[in-house]
């Protein structure tokens, strides 16, 4: 039998990773979600985790340099 459970807990306020426990905390400010996790799940997770930042980080490169023509085409449009 297959149990699952949706939570919306908010905001996350803090995590946790135990070098000795396997155990992950997440917090939601007074609320708090604990879970296990093996080597491999916790390795998955922090490679997920470095792609998702990866994106962010060429999004916002882009929008960069996106704003940095636009004003350069502005100021030679000025002159």
């Amino acid at each position: 039998m297959d149990i699952s459970q949706h939570i919306d807990a908010g905001k996350l306020t803090s995590c946790y990773v135990s070098g000795w426990s396997e155990e992950v905390t997440l917090n939601f400010g007074k609320d708090q979600i604990k879970f296990k996790v093996d080597e491999t799940q916790l390795r998955e997770l922090a490679k997920d985790i470095a792609e998702r930042i990866k994106t962010i980080n060429e999004e916002r490169a882009a929008e960069v340099e996106k704003l940095l023509s636009e004003k350069e085409e502005n100021e030679q449009a000025a002159d």
